[in-house]
């Protein structure tokens, strides 16, 4: 899959900087993916169960 952006391809996101991205998901129902905007400090495209194993570590 390919992200248009404004961005030129070659440009990497500043340090601390919050890169655009997608949260994958996969629909029960038909199986297809399911693709959802996200802004968080993993900064490249993940699943809810990547968010999960990476956040909430302080909680297990």
């Amino acid at each position: 899959m390919k992200i248009m952006t404004d961005k030129p391809s070659d440009s990497q996101p500043q340090l601390g900087a919050i890169a655009p991205h997608f949260e994958r998901f996969t629909s029960l129902v038909t199986g297809e993916l399911i693709l959802i905007e996200c802004e968080c400090p993993i900064g490249e495209d993940h699943t809810y169960a990547d968010w999960v194993a990476r956040f909430t570590r302080a909680a297990l």
